[in-house]
């Protein structure tokens, strides 16, 4: 009996075509199509023209690539999954991203906690899922978490969430697409074909360190230019604040039911314990509507800071630091406060007063990590970790730290005259 195929045009990988009732069953899902009215990149389309993909397109392009993965590793690593594992393996790079909220990580603290545990409880009590899954259900969020035992599972979850997974090279490649920033692109297929196994995990073969060096400096190239940008980070951090004040005055009964639509307002009220309806019910756009409403509000700080995103009334950067030394002492923080209280009388929030109005913001990138998950080498010389062969990657390790201080615009020249002065 022949399987009906869908196909889906996609920008990076052309027709992506499917044929499983069950991924064909759960890209129909609400869970799945609710993606599509939830940005992949938050706010930074009011920095980069393009970026207004969603995750819907995200999660596909992973579960393309995992099949790619997969078939390579069958084709040239003589590895056999069997075909359920396989199908489960698919459905975890579909489904992995099911949990977040609004905006996705911009947020993600404010509102439900950690995305992949939201979308492992989805997965085991929504019913929509529930019925198209079966049992497969818990296997899954297993899966997702890494709590599944088994060498299959542990290598499916390497493919998964590890530092050279599908989800990174897609949103990497995707990300740089959609925002026109080139240092994003990498050669997805020589990475693939460079993927193995050594002692039951991923790995690479030394014949493609050059593509594994390339996608780690893509890493480094699109934290700053896009993820870190001061002015995407900017919008974030004031979206973030308007969140942050509505949820502190909704708590405290200090906001009107209404301005809220059912689905926020119980995300609102009970956070990550929230029913899976509810949260499946809320989107981009319910925060978009509450903000326009917020913007007219009672309270003088949500109303400011609401209307500011609104109308991207933007905040400026005041202090960059790029080590602890350079920081802003809290004596300095607490007079820029000062300032803005004097600047804005009415507008406090938070609080110490004056906290609505200096936004602080806490900058930690690492492109590669060592010592939490390394990326072994197999070749000529044995089995090495990734930077002991790589100088490359050995330069952009580890942290890099920076701290980052904004004030409303209009107040930029007086902030830095104060900071000049102290």
């Amino acid at each position: 009996m022949t399987r009906s195929v869908k196909y889906f045009q996609d920008p990076l990988y052309g027709q992506i075509a499917v044929d499983s009732p069950l991924l064909l069953a759960l890209i129909d899902s609400r869970a799945v199509q609710r993606l599509r009215h939830i940005r992949q990149l938050g706010v930074s389309y009011l920095t980069f023209l393009g970026a207004e993909h969603s995750r819907f397109s995200h999660s596909l392009g992973v579960m393309t690539l995992m099949g790619r993965a997969l078939d390579h590793l069958e084709r040239e690593e003589g590895l056999r999954f069997q075909a359920r594992a396989r199908e489960l393996a698919m459905a975890a790079a579909l489904l992995h991203d099911i949990g977040h909220c609004a905006f996705s990580h911009t947020l993600e603290s404010v509102l439900i906690g950690h995305h992949e545990r939201m979308g492992a409880r989805l997965l085991r009590e929504e019913p929509g899922l529930k019925a198209i899954l079966g049992p497969r259900g818990p296997r899954l969020a297993a899966l997702i978490e890494g709590s599944a035992k088994g060498a299959e599972a542990r290598l499916i979850h390497d493919l998964l969430s590890s530092q050279l997974d599908m989800d990174r090279l897609d949103y990497l490649v995707r990300d740089a697409h959609y925002t026109g920033v080139n240092s994003g692109q990498v050669d997805l297929g020589r990475i693939i074909a460079s993927l193995t196994v050594s002692q039951g995990r991923l790995a690479v073969k030394e014949r493609g360190l050059l593509a594994v060096e390339e996608y780690f400096v893509a890493r480094y190239f699109m934290y700053w230019k896009v993820y870190f940008h001061k002015t995407s980070r900017a919008m974030e951090l004031l979206l973030k604040a308007v969140l942050d004040r509505a949820k502190e005055l909704w708590l405290a009964g200090r906001l009107p039911r209404e301005s809220a639509s059912p689905a926020l307002a119980a995300v609102l009220d009970s956070g990550e314990s929230v029913g899976t309806g509810d949260f499946l019910d809320h989107d981009d756009a319910d925060v978009m509507v509450a903000i326009k409403r917020w913007a007219h509000g009672p309270d003088p700080a949500l109303a400011h800071l609401a209307g500011r995103f609104l109308s991207r009334r933007k905040v400026k950067l005041a202090w960059e630091a790029a080590t602890v030394e350079e920081d802003l002492s809290q004596a300095k923080r607490a007079r820029l406060r000062a300032l803005l209280r004097r600047r804005h009388p009415g507008v406090s929030g938070g609080a110490e007063g004056g906290a609505a109005l200096l936004i602080e913001d806490r900058l930690g990138a690492s492109p590669y990590e060592r010592r939490i998950q390394p990326i072994m080498v197999v070749g000529s010389r044995g089995r090495r970790e990734l930077s002991a062969c790589s100088r490359v990657v050995r330069d952009i390790a580890g942290p890099h730290l920076h701290a980052r201080y904004y004030v409303p615009a209009e107040d930029l020249a007086a902030a830095q005259a104060l900071l000049r002065r102290t």
